[in-house]
Order: C-alpha cells, then structure tokens, then sequence
C-alpha cells in the first residue's frame, strides 16, 4: 500500500516526454522558475531510487538554492 506522503508526492509533479523514443521522466519543480542557472539545482537519482529520495532534504536544499 502506498503511503498518504508518497501520493502526494507523485501528484504534485509531472510527467514529461521527450526524444524520438518518447522517454517518459517524472519531474518536480521548487522555488523560482525564472531563477538564474548558477542558482539552480538538479537532482537526479540512480536505479533503483526514485525522486521521492529526495523529499527529507528539498526544504534544505531552498535554503541555498533559488530552484
């Protein structure tokens, strides 16, 4: 059974297509969208995780970063 937090989690952020195979990738997005690229942060994930690995340390993370 998956937890009320994991959900939640899955429903705020998106799926997006992209290349001629249309790969198909989750996404989530904080902060400033118009933030500038020395600002920004992207975290991705190894097999077998997933994005929710991240959820403890997001709040942190927008502490240094814009995005």
């Amino acid at each position: 059974m998956i937890s009320q937090e994991l959900k939640t989690w899955g429903e705020e952020g998106e799926y997006i297509t992209f290349g001629s195979n249309s790969y198909k990738m989750f996404v989530r997005q904080f902060g400033d969208e118009n933030a500038s690229s020395a600002k920004t942060l992207l975290l991705i994930h190894g097999f077998p995780e997933s994005s929710y690995s991240y959820h403890g340390i997001v709040d942190g993370m927008l502490k240094t970063f814009d995005r």
